[in-house]
Formats: C-alpha cells, structure tokens, sequence
C-alpha cells in the first residue's frame, strides 16, 4: 500500500464530497467554505477549481454534464466551463446543505446543517428537479451516505453521536428497518479514532470510513460489524471523505480539512486540506451513480 498527496494543501477550509466522474477521468470535490469545486484529473495530474459564492456542501456530476451542487441551503445546476450558476431547484429551512451523494436511481439524497433540530435531516430530490423529500428528521449532523445494491441496504452516518445507521431501501427512496451499524465508541475513543464522515463501499461490500480528527480512513465488514483494517493518512488528523476511482477503481481518493486549526496543529499537519490517493489496497470500489436529471 502507498499513499500520494496528489493536491497538496488544495483547500483551505474544508475539502469534502469526492465524486469519480468517469467521463473526464477525474476526481470532483469541493471545498466547502472557499465556495470552490475542483477537478482532479486522472490524465494531466492538475488540480483546477472554479468558484461559486457561498457555502459548497457537495458537487454530484449530472447525466447532462453539468455538476448538482448544495449551495447554501440551496439546490443549483452548474456548467463547469462557463463556471456559473445556470438553474437553482430548490431551497430549504436550514443553513445549508452538507454531503450529497446519489442513488441506485439516479435520485440526489444529502442532510442540512442547522441550529434547530428540525433543520438537521436527510432529503431526497428526484430527477424531476422540484420533488424534495425528507427522509429522516431525528439527526444530529447527517453526512455521508453509501448504498449496496446486492443487499439493498443504504448506510447513512451521523457524525455527532459517531453512529452508522443502516437501512433497507426500495426503487421509491423508501427507506424501512433503521439499525445501529456501528457505534464507534465501540471502534475507539473519540482522541484516537475521531468522528465517522464521509464513506463509501467497495465491490465486496465493506464500508470504508473517513475519520474526522482521527487522521484515518477504516474499512468496516459490514456483515461483521468489525473492523478490517485502518489507513493512517499522513499529515492531516481531519479526514472527512473518501471513494474509489481510477483505473478498474482500484484507487482511494481521500479528502482532508484545514478547518480551525491553531498555529501549532497547522505545524503538526502540514498537509491539511490536501487530496489523497491510496494505491495497492488490493481491493476495487464500485462506479458512483450520477443524478439523472
């Protein structure tokens, strides 16, 4: 296993939301509090970004080409090369969106961060572009969501309380049989392993977990509930995302924060904000779904 700073300190708050788009060979991501959406190529090894004002919790590539961002507590389409604003769905009661990831069916689902309880929850949009759905309303910090199709099984993490939930889910978004997956205070202590984040799967079904202030990623089996095997990430303690891209998706990109660090953890990690990439795992991720709308 080797791990590569493939874009290093590339975002200056938070860096989250990794997406492979396979018809550009690159990895997308955002940086959520610079307003900015970047572009990792496969191909050349540049990082290039364009900029939205505002708060960026994900960018999803759509069917059309075009990217589905949470801007703000809004819903909007992007052109990436006109690097603008060219349609807004829908907007919610809430601060703002957070990580967003699509479904089996094409349908957008991601949580929205607030103070009050009812501005915390998970929504789904459908490809029609106006149908907003909540889907679970008792969350602390909804974040990243992975889905299995072999088990029809949606895994939903929600960061505060450090739970992984797993559901049953149907071609309607419904989801059915909410269940604790992993308590992590039965992973580690908060000091050593951090919060869950950001996840995603594998082609054998286990669960790969970003750590935030934990400065690892976990694999999980997910039939099990134990963990497998745990990925140091050098240089950053706030790991907040990752996913599998690549050729034959053999590669996992990881995604860090440089939020809110003193003077002397920025010298303890001085490679906060960058992207990563974890080679030789040995194992293949799944292509991600895009929106289809």
């Amino acid at each position: 296993m080797e791990i590569h700073v493939v874009a290093k300190n590339s975002c200056t708050t938070v860096g989250e939301s990794p997406h492979w788009e396979e018809s550009t060979q690159s990895l997308i991501y955002v940086d959520i509090r610079s307003g900015d959406v970047h572009r990792w190529s496969a191909l050349t090894k540049t990082d290039t970004k364009i900029h939205i004002d505002g708060h960026i919790g994900f960018a999803v590539p759509c069917q059309s080409g075009h990217y589905i961002i949470g801007l703000g507590p809004t819903l909007c389409l992007v052109n990436w090369a006109e690097e603008k604003i060219i349609d807004q769905f829908v907007s919610v009661d809430a601060f703002r969106f957070n990580d967003g990831k699509c479904d089996p069916f094409g349908r957008l689902w991601t949580g929205t961060l607030g103070n009050e309880p009812h501005q915390r929850a998970l929504y789904s949009l459908e490809t029609d572009h106006k149908t907003l759905t909540c889907r679970v309303d008792d969350v602390q910090m909804p974040n990243g969501i992975a889905w299995d199709t072999e088990t029809n099984t949606m895994y939903f993490v929600d960061t505060a309380p450090r739970i992984i939930y797993a559901f049953r889910y149907d071609c309607t978004g419904h989801l059915s049989d909410k269940r604790t997956l992993i308590d992590f205070k039965d992973i580690g202590d908060e000091t050593v392993v951090g919060k869950p984040d950001g996840v995603c799967l594998d082609a054998c079904g286990d669960l790969w977990v970003a750590c935030f202030g934990g400065g690892c990623v976990i694999q999980i089996n997910t039939k099990t509930r134990k963990e497998l095997r745990r990925v140091r990430i050098p240089g950053a303690k706030q790991i907040t995302s990752c996913c599998f891209g690549g050729e034959n998706y053999a590669d996992l990109f990881v995604t860090s924060a440089k939020s809110r660090l003193t003077e002397e953890e920025e010298r303890l990690q001085p490679l906060a904000g960058s992207l990563y990439k974890v080679t030789g795992l040995q194992v293949k991720g799944v292509k991600p779904f895009v929106f289809q709308g």
